[in-house]
């Protein structure tokens, strides 16, 4: 009877042994979890962030190689006889990427005719941003408005732009409202600085191109910096230096 009492104590005995090893696992991965997760997190986030940076260094390339043939940056859209949009700055840069498309791009016709249906489903490379899962669509937006580098309609020099390339903006990325493509859709600086203030805006902050080609992270609470970036004449100099 003894023997059997000490094989039944020990049985429990293990069998209690293995619940709290089994417990302390669970704790101890929760807590692995909780600890690398994080972690993991901000890895991804840091690399598709530096893949996005590369989009906008390349597109910065295009502008200043278009600036180079026609001796100004592009307008940020070109309109037909009626006023309506015809080509976004987006697709006027076609010929000026790494992966030159702009044979398969019909300039004669507006951006959402059917001619251009093949190309605006297809020719988005370097338009495409690891921070949007919309097919055909990107957050590389133009900052429009009558004292950016990006104008209205009009070709804007960089002996326009008085407060230096490496001080004055011309595109962000916009991750909340992507648009097509070949669209010519923009954002204006009143809706950007109007956006920027919300206590909610996209944490870090806003990638933005500068007009000399660099990319810079604008953190949340620099406001003033952002909103002296977007005017290309205002005499302030944000990054110091001309």
């Amino acid at each position: 009877m003894r023997s059997r009492k000490s094989s039944g104590n020990t049985v429990v005995v293990l069998i209690v042994i293995l619940v709290v090893v089994g417990i302390m696992f669970v704790l101890c991965a929760g807590i692995a979890v909780a600890i690398f997760l994080p972690a993991v997190q901000q890895a991804r986030a840091a690399a598709r962030r530096a893949q996005s940076m590369n989009n906008m260094r390349q597109i910065g390339i295009a502008l200043h190689n278009y600036h180079a043939t026609y001796k100004s940056f592009p307008p940020a859209l070109i309109t037909e006889e009626d006023g309506q949009p015809r080509t976004s700055w987006r697709a006027s840069l076609l010929p000026f990427l790494a992966d030159n498309y702009a044979d398969d791009y019909d300039y004669h016709v507006a951006w959402d005719d059917p001619n251009n249906q093949v190309a605006a489903q297809r020719y988005r490379d370097v338009y495409a941003s690891p921070n949007v899962d919309r097919e055909g669509y990107t957050p590389y937006v133009a900052v429009v408005g009558p004292k950016t580098i990006i104008s209205p309609e009009l070709g804007i020099q960089m002996s326009d732009v008085n407060d230096g390339l490496s001080n004055t903006l011309c595109i962000i990325e916009d991750v909340e409202r992507p648009v097509p493509w070949n669209a010519p859709q923009d954002i204006s600086p009143e809706e950007l600085l109007k956006r920027y203030d919300r206590q909610d805006f996209p944490s870090p902050g806003v990638l933005v191109l500068m007009a000399d080609g660099s990319v810079q992270l604008v953190t949340f609470g620099q406001t003033e910096t952002l909103e002296s970036m977007i005017d290309r004449d205002d005499g302030k100099f944000p990054l110091g230096g001309f």
